[in-house]
Order: C-alpha cells, then sequence, then structure tokens
C-alpha cells in the first residue's frame, strides 16, 4: 500500500498483514477476534470497553478522545485526518471507500447484487424495501462500496434467491 498518506509503521503493518495472507487490517482483527472466541470484531470491542467499565466501544473511544484533549470523538478523528494529509474527516472517509471499493470481497458481493437484480428483474428499492433499509444503503453494496452486517446477509441471499448465507460463504465459493 504505496500511500503519501499513511506513515512507514503503518505501511509495514499493513505489509504484515499481507503477508500472513490477509487482505486488509480489519479481516485480520476480525480473524483474531474470532480466534478469541467472538462472533466479530465489534463484538470483542464491546467486550474489551465492557471490561473497562464502559457501555459501549463508542463511549470508550469518546472518553479516550476526551482524554487526549479533545472535545469530542468527532474532533478527534477530524484531527487525524489532518494529520494524514486529508482536508476533512469527510474527505478521508470518501478516500477509505473508495480503498474498499478495490477489496476483492466488496467487489465480487457487487457483482453478485448487480448481477442477481437483473435477472429478477428487481431494483435497489425493491431490495431495500424487502431488506428494510434505505436505498442508500442498497446502493453503497451495489457499488462495492460498503458490505452489509452480518445480521443482515442471510436475509441478503433468501431474498436475492442465492445459495450463500455469509459473504465468507462467497469467498469459499469463488476460490
Amino acid at each position: 500500500m504505496k500511500n503519501k498518506r499513511i506513515s512507514k509503521s503503518t505501511e509495514h503493518l499493513y505489509e504484515l498483514v499481507r503477508q500472513r495472507g490477509f487482505e486488509s487490517l480489519y479481516e485480520y482483527r476480525t480473524h483474531l477476534a474470532k480466534q478469541q472466541g467472538f462472533e466479530s470484531l465489534y463484538k470483542y470491542k464491546e467486550h474489551l470497553a465492557r471490561n473497562r467499565g464502559f457501555n459501549s466501544h463508542t463511549e470508550y473511544q469518546e472518553h479516550l478522545a476526551i482524554e487526549k484533549g479533545f472535545k469530542s470523538l468527532h474532533e478527534y478523528k477530524e484531527h487525524l485526518a489532518k494529520k494524514q494529509g486529508f482536508k476533512s474527516y469527510t474527505e478521508y472517509q470518501i478516500f477509505l471507500a473508495k480503498e474498499r471499493q478495490k477489496r476483492t470481497l466488496n467487489k465480487k458481493l457487487s457483482i453478485i447484487i448487480n448481477q442477481q437484480l437483473e435477472i429478477l428483474d428487481k431494483n435497489a428499492k425493491w431490495l431495500a424495501d424487502e431488506l428494510g433499509i434505505t436505498e442508500g444503503a442498497v446502493s453503497r453494496y451495489r457499488e462495492g462500496k460498503t458490505i452489509p452486517r452480518r445480521s443482515l446477509q442471510q436475509r441478503l441471499f433468501e431474498i436475492l434467491k442465492l445459495p450463500y448465507k455469509t459473504l465468507d460463504d462467497i469467498m469459499k465459493n469463488e476460490t
């Protein structure tokens, strides 16, 4: 990941993650959380926050930001984004979305959703209504910007009449 916007140590970390066979740091951390017996990285982070006396991971993050002298978590995120060379946290988020679109899993899921909607002669509004989510969320899945949370995956695949139950199934079947 040759990128002027990340430090050499972060670049080195990403390289180590790839050498271990993972496509992203998130994927690697999720793997580690599952090895610890957690359903997801999110569940692991929530567990750690509760063990530290907080109600949620977000509350813990807010605490850490204030402890570092910032008024809020948002102000801290703005600071970090600018430190990495971005004009704002929003610009950083847009950059990350573009990076996620490059992930193999995001690309595959995007293709599968778009093909299946075409086969079923349905559109994004129909899928959003069936899933009980916004058209914007479906649009992000279709563009490969994001992937659905695990709790929504099986329902998505059922609605699209696909044999998958999770995103892991897609990766297994595509290799």
